[in-house]
């Protein structure tokens, strides 16, 4: 009998653990907000730069990076939408040279971008 408790007791601890460790990936993104992070080259951060988020085909979000180069954007006014375009403002392109990019929320829900002066 103490062998099926013991066989229990540690099967119900596996169990928990897993549901702990899934409950704190699902916390640490949120399927609601993408969050971009631009950087130059050196890793500094570029702050007060116009990013326009749009879904494919669909209006453009238009909001500043802070001073650590992030900005989040709130996705629940397209539930629907699987891809976003990017779209950098002021005198910057993507480190490739081009102006936008295409992000897909199922590689999921933040990116980070190198960027460089035009």
């Amino acid at each position: 009998m103490k062998k099926y408790l013991k066989t229990f007791a540690l099967a119900l601890i596996t169990v928990c653990m897993i549901a702990c460790v899934a409950a704190f990936a699902t916390a640490c993104s949120n399927p609601s907000e993408y969050e971009i992070t631009v950087i130059t080259a050196d890793e500094s951060p570029v702050e007060n730069l116009m990013i326009q988020f749009c879904p494919v085909g669909e209006a453009c979000i238009r909001q500043n990076t802070d001073e650590n180069g992030k900005v989040t954007f709130d996705l629940t006014s397209f539930p629907n939408a699987k891809e976003f375009e990017v779209h950098l403002g002021g005198s910057y392109t993507f480190e490739d040279g081009n102006e936008v990019k295409v992000v897909n929320v199922k590689d999921g829900y933040s990116i980070t971008f190198t960027v460089v002066a035009q």
